[in-house]
């Protein structure tokens, strides 16, 4: 929650923010594709409530293990019609990150690897939140 005393700019977030610092702070949190803090539906009632033009903000942390540890933080502010996009990625001790405006955020479901969730820009590019399986 933007309005929170305790919420962090996704700028100065450690590079060793760990996913129990981010159960904490109430993010939706996934490791390896799986929901692993409380609110299960957190991205969905997101969705649902931006549909219906509710202004809304969420943080979505995924950490994954491949040759390294990955993980990849999404800050996603929903106002005046829009999704406002920053995220962050940190492999090992590297960090990276971009940012966005999109208009619409969707998600499709594929049998081998679950729901994935993404939005697309006004040039119709998508952007990749996350998959949860």
């Amino acid at each position: 929650d933007l309005t929170s005393p305790n919420y962090i700019n996704i700028k100065e977030l450690p590079k060793d923010y760990t996913l129990e610092n981010a159960i904490q702070d109430g993010c939706f949190v996934l490791k390896n594709n799986e929901v692993i803090s409380e609110d299960k539906e957190q991205i969905d009632e997101f969705i649902k409530d931006t549909k219906e033009g509710k202004e809304d903000f969420i943080r979505i942390v995924n950490s994954y293990e491949m040759l390294d540890k990955i993980t990849l933080i999404t800050d996603i502010q929903y106002k005046s019609g829009k999704y406002y996009v920053y995220q962050k990625q940190i492999i090992g001790d590297k960090e990276e990150s971009q940012d966005c405006i999109c208009i619409e955020m969707q998600t499709i479901h594929d049998k081998a690897l679950g729901k994935i969730y993404y939005l697309k820009d006004r040039f119709n590019q998508s952007v990749s939140i996350c998959i949860v399986k």
